[in-house]
């Protein structure tokens, strides 16, 4: 194989490519070990058909013409292997030259290869952030969602109140008919929920262990039940029993039978501690994503139709496996939200077009910057991921050892990339 000519115009590649004979000859081998299998041949079994006798019913050309189809198909692959093309698309406009006995293979094509991009400045990139703190608030709220989660509901003489769960006889009327599926007895009910229409549980707030209570409930045209849709329903009722939700005192004793902790305030501490975890990957996450935004806006490439398009079909599978994993899927979202297709590929091609020009220039800027790579550095990526199957040094070498090292080396000279950027960023931060 033999390029003859390798010509780029803006992102598109022109090739013209010769093969030998002696690479020809090997294609046509090929060629007849493919099409002998098809061919019906009097006397002969299917693949049995001697090379000279095939020649002779199907001609020669036919095996010519296979073989060059494959040759191509070789010599394209041979030839973006030499020239280290970081192809994006198949090729297009391939012509064929009119071949001769003899006479090399040539042909020409156009592939489209990964846009050259114009890097900006970007060290000291200048950013405005924001780290958000802690606030005794936050600290507050966390504690009394532990409250709550810890309350019980216990029997009490008190009046019924939102969100209590009570117990009673029910019955209910249209006009003289019962309502057979709400005449319960024993029935258990919590305050709020509704099983009966918010009108009803307004009627029963305020009632106590004993209390008998008649009245009526007019029901909207569009009552989720159609038997009692638009029509009013006389309740009478009898409160066997209810219960409210104790909440413990925040105090030592909670916290021990709580958490970890011995005292109210190690546990305030302690969440205190966690919550500024947890804002610490954040402001980090919303400052990477400060510095990438502000890195791209200085960067100019002309990104290519079938570039963005790919990518938002990207975008559209992740979407449809996300909703897949909760039972749903993309069909069923469309019809839930009202839009198409195409109308979802138009909200993604924004992202689209920021996420590749951000993945091009971190690129970019890898190889200008000639980030190394180590051993190590592999090892401590893959200790970041947390896989329970690759808990050891052993397993985490033979991993490394079988996958393609090359993609994991893009993982993690992208974060190189990431770290310098926002080490050499000029950053303005405020605290909240």
């Amino acid at each position: 194989m033999k390029v003859l000519e390798s010509k780029r115009k803006k992102n598109t590649i022109h090739l013209k490519v010769e093969g030998t004979q002696e690479e020809l000859d090997r294609s046509v081998d090929k060629a007849f070990t493919k099409l002998v299998k098809k061919a019906n041949v009097k006397g002969f079994r299917k693949g049995k058909v001697p090379r000279n006798i095939f020649e002779r019913e199907y001609g020669k050309g036919v095996l010519v013409q296979e073989g060059i189809q494959d040759l191509v198909n070789v010599l394209y692959g041979q030839a973006v292997q030499e020239l280290d093309l970081d192809i994006i698309d198949y090729p297009k406009n391939v012509n064929i030259e009119e071949y001769k006995e003899g006479k090399p293979v040539r042909f020409t094509c156009e592939v489209d290869v990964k846009p050259d991009i114009k890097l900006g400045k970007y060290k000291g990139l200048k950013v405005d952030h924001v780290n958000e703190e802690v606030s005794d608030d936050a600290v507050q709220k966390e504690l009394n969602y532990m409250q709550d989660n810890a309350g019980k509901y216990e029997l009490t003489d008190q009046p019924i109140e939102d969100k209590d769960i009570s117990r009673a006889n029910i019955s209910a009327k249209i006009g003289d008919e019962i309502v057979e599926d709400w005449k319960k007895d024993n029935f258990g009910f919590k305050v709020g929920m509704n099983q009966f229409g918010s009108d009803f549980d307004a009627h029963v707030i305020g009632m106590i262990k004993g209390d008998t209570r008649s009245f009526e409930v007019s029901y909207a045209d569009d009552f989720k039940i159609e038997r009692i849709a638009g029509e009013t329903v006389s309740f009478d009722i009898e409160l066997l029993e209810n219960r409210s939700r104790a909440t413990p005192e925040l105090d030592d004793a909670f916290a021990k039978a709580n958490s970890k902790y011995e005292t109210l305030d190690e546990l305030k501490e302690g969440i205190r501690q966690n919550l500024a975890e947890t804002g610490e990957k954040r402001n980090k996450e919303a400052l990477r994503e400060k510095v990438l935004k502000a890195m791209v806006e200085t960067v100019e490439v002309e990104l290519q139709d079938v570039l963005v398009e790919r990518e938002t079909e990207n975008s559209l599978r992740q979407l449809d496996q996300t909703l897949r994993q909760s039972g749903s899927d993309l069909s069923k979202y469309c019809d839930i939200t009202k839009k198409t297709i195409d109308d979802l590929k138009s909200e993604f091609k924004d992202g689209s077009i920021q996420k590749l020009k951000t993945d091009l220039a971190l690129e970019a800027i890898g190889v200008k910057e000639s980030f190394e790579v180590s051993r190590e550095d592999l090892v401590a990526e893959v200790k970041q991921w947390n896989v329970k199957e690759l808990d050891s040094e052993e397993a985490i070498d033979k991993y490394i050892d079988q996958v393609d090292p090359k993609q994991l080396e893009s993982i993690v000279r992208r974060q190189k990339t990431i770290d310098f950027l926002i080490d050499h960023a000029k950053i303005s931060s405020k605290s909240k």
